[in-house]
């Protein structure tokens, strides 16, 4: 029994790989995002507090 890709089976896995890829993408920018947002908030918050006092 032997094994061999042919053109249907590369373009199978071509596709899976990048919807893989997408998604992965996705999910990390979606886990990256409310770090970011966050941040620029606490500073500010902070040079509001130091100039308060």
């Amino acid at each position: 029994m032997t094994f061999g890709l042919d053109k249907s089976d590369m373009q199978r896995m071509m596709v899976s790989a990048l919807g893989a890829l997408a998604l992965s993408a996705t999910f990390i920018g979606a886990a990256i995002g409310p770090a970011r947002a966050a941040s620029p908030a606490t500073a500010a918050q902070q040079i509001h507090q130091l100039a308060a006092k």
